[in-house]
């Protein structure tokens, strides 16, 4: 259920398969000839005037072997822009992975706790409550492909956000499933 207070207006950029390359501002170069899709980019979602960003892009980059390092730059070039816009933001933690290799999988943990760290009050932390302690899926919330959530996954996750003070503050609305 959701609770209207004042008007607020949702949009959902998302797209499957997308990694923090393809949602940078509009004219950034990439590797591999990844262009920002400036249909879904951040160029694209401050056109709509936001007061409060989303960025939620769990673990695609680190699918494509992109380093931390790259990972991390790519979401600071995000944030910086939506920081110089004075807009508020919420970065959405990492979501585990059925990686083959633990390489990987620690990767995704590692990336979790490095944008914690770096966004603090500004990050939604959810990857504990949906992995196992070998860092793969939790079976519970495993969609059964090896690389998404199922419904539970994304309960735990609405859960989280519903109660992140920057959503609620931030639309002056309250949200309950």
């Amino acid at each position: 259920m959701y609770e209207q207070k004042s008007k607020s207006n949702f949009v959902n950029l998302a797209y499957g398969g997308f990694t923090t390359y393809h949602v940078l501002p509009s004219g950034c170069t990439a590797p591999e000839k990844i262009q920002p899709d400036t249909a879904r980019n951040i160029t694209k979602a401050l056109s709509y005037k936001p007061t409060l960003v989303i960025i939620s892009l769990p673990n695609n980059d680190v699918a494509n072997n992109y380093t931390n390092k790259e990972i991390v730059e790519n979401f600071g070039k995000l944030t910086h822009i939506l920081d110089s816009s004075k807009i508020q933001y919420i970065v959405f933690s990492t979501q585990p992975r059925d990686f083959t290799t633990l390489e990987q999988r620690r990767q995704i943990t590692t990336l979790n706790d490095t944008l914690k760290a770096v966004y603090g009050y500004h990050f939604n932390d959810f990857l504990a409550a949906l992995s196992d302690t070998d860092y793969f899926i939790k079976p519970e919330v495993a969609y059964g492909d090896a690389v998404h959530i199922n419904n539970a996954g994304h309960t735990i996750i609405f859960n989280a956000i519903s109660k992140h003070a920057l959503l609620t503050n931030s639309c002056k609305c309250s949200v309950s499933n």
